[in-house]
Order: C-alpha cells, then structure tokens, then sequence
C-alpha cells in the first residue's frame, strides 16, 4: 500500500538520512523519489506544500515545526507507554487478588500521579 505525502513528511522528519536523498531535487524529482520509495504523490501536490509553508513563513520554519511535532508525539507516546506497561504490571500483581473498587482506583491513580509527575 503506497503511503501519502503526510507519511513522507513524517518519515522525513524523523530520518536525516532519507531526507538527504531530497536535498536540491525540483518537485518532479522529489515526487519521482517518493515513488520509489514507497510514498505517492504528485509534484503539485509537494509544490503546494511549499507554496503553504511559504505562506506560513519559510520551509525552515515548517520543517523545524514538523520535526518538533514529531518529536513531541514520539516523548508522548513513551510517556503513554510506561503509564500501560505501569498498569499492566499493576494488573499482573493484584491478578491473584480479588481487588475492592476502591483499591484498583487507587492503585492506578497512583500509576496516573507518577506518571504526571515525570512529565
């Protein structure tokens, strides 16, 4: 299944090295690249890409913007999956317990407080 322009973009946030197989190519030759590698798009579409992120400010501006959008995603998501794994450790001792109400909301409240507190 070919992916999109959005998943480009992300993949060229995250990986300098395939970003560098774009550096100095025209709409066409991104487009054409893209294709081989899995991504489809046209190079209006990438031009219109451009076009918006001139309109917003320099592409440096935009690129710099999606990467620290990336990034951010990608610490939220680490943070999310401690919280699960927390939980699921949590489920996994009190499995041979028969929990009250009241002791499950506690104990992952508890899970939620540190969790927040290492934000």
């Amino acid at each position: 299944m070919k992916q999109g322009l959005k998943e480009w973009i992300k993949k060229v946030a995250e990986d300098k090295n395939f970003a560098k197989k774009f550096e100095g190519k025209n709409a066409k030759e991104v487009s054409r690249i893209a294709k081989e590698e899995g991504y489809e798009f046209t190079p209006e579409e990438y031009m219109d890409l451009q076009m918006e992120a001139a309109a917003g400010g320099n592409f440096d501006d935009w690129w710099n913007k999606a990467e620290d959008f990336v990034n951010n995603a990608s610490d939220k998501a680490v943070k999310v999956a401690k919280v699960v794994g927390k939980t699921a450790e949590f489920a996994n001792t009190m499995s041979d317990r028969k929990l009250t109400g009241l002791e499950l909301y506690n104990g992952l409240t508890k899970i939620k407080n540190k969790a927040d507190s290492n934000s």
